[in-house]
Parts: structure tokens; sequence; C-alpha cells
């Protein structure tokens, strides 16, 4: 048997995915360990949120991708958080920090059996919905991920 071993590579979120008339989406503007599993879900609601405003941005679409930014950038950044913060708890070999951590799962097991409480504000944004609040309203710390 061989065994292929490779790191796992995170770099800072971009602070701009657009210049001018080209941007990015998905991991290309904002990897994140695959801890959360929730890439290619990112770069779904990537597309959505991009395709709503190039449709509304109409004869600008570098306004068009300003917008698409700034509405994806604050969501992008909690869920990439959240997956470090998962990959470092579960990659931890700090036996107090093991314990805690199991016991933090003991805990949510016992609350939700299937986990809701840790990721199913991850899964449950709706971008087509989310394109009808403001920019300011989807950049406000909110309850959802």
């Amino acid at each position: 048997t061989t065994l292929f071993m490779t790191s796992l590579y995170y770099r800072d979120p971009l602070e701009k995915w657009s210049p001018g008339r080209i941007t990015l989406l998905g991991d290309a503007a904002h990897p994140g360990p695959p801890a959360a599993g929730m890439g290619a879900a990112m770069a779904l609601e990537d597309a959505v949120t991009l395709a709503g405003c190039l449709q509304r941005g109409g004869a600008d679409p570098a306004a068009a991708l300003v917008e698409y930014e700034r509405r994806r950038l604050p969501r992008t950044r909690r869920v990439v958080q959240t997956a470090l913060a998962i990959q470092r708890a579960v990659r931890t070999t700090d036996p107090v920090q093991i314990a805690a951590r199991n016991g933090r799962f003991r805990g949510l097991a016992r609350l939700d059996p299937v986990g809701e409480p840790s990721f199913g504000r991850m899964a449950e944004h709706d971008a087509a919905a989310a394109l009808e609040l403001s920019v300011e309203e989807v950049s406000r710390p909110a309850r959802q991920l």
C-alpha cells in the first residue's frame, strides 16, 4: 500500500475579489479547510449571488461585481472561520483541549443528535433569498452563518 500525504494550506481571506470586470468565486475567492464540508455549497451560493447581481446591474457589470463581493464577503468569512475552528478542534493533540472538545460534542449530541446546533446554520443559508436583503442586512453579524 502506498500512502500519499499532503498538507492542508490556508491563506487569509482576500479583501477584494473583483478588480474591474473580473471576479473570483468559490475557493479561488475564499479558500478554507474542508473541515466544515461547505466548499461546493459556498461556490454555488457565490454563483447564485453573482448571477443575481449581474442581472440587476444591467449596463454596469463592474458595479454588479462590487455588490456581489459586498454581499458575499461577510458570510464567506464566517464560514471559513468556522471551518478553521473545527479543524483546530479535531486536530489538537493537547489532552485538555481534547477532553473539552469531546465534552462539547457529547453535549451537542444530547441537545440534538443530528448536530443541528453546529452545522445547520451553515447549511440553511438561502443565497437567492439573501439577494432580497440590502447589503447592510447581509453584512450584519447574525445568528445564521
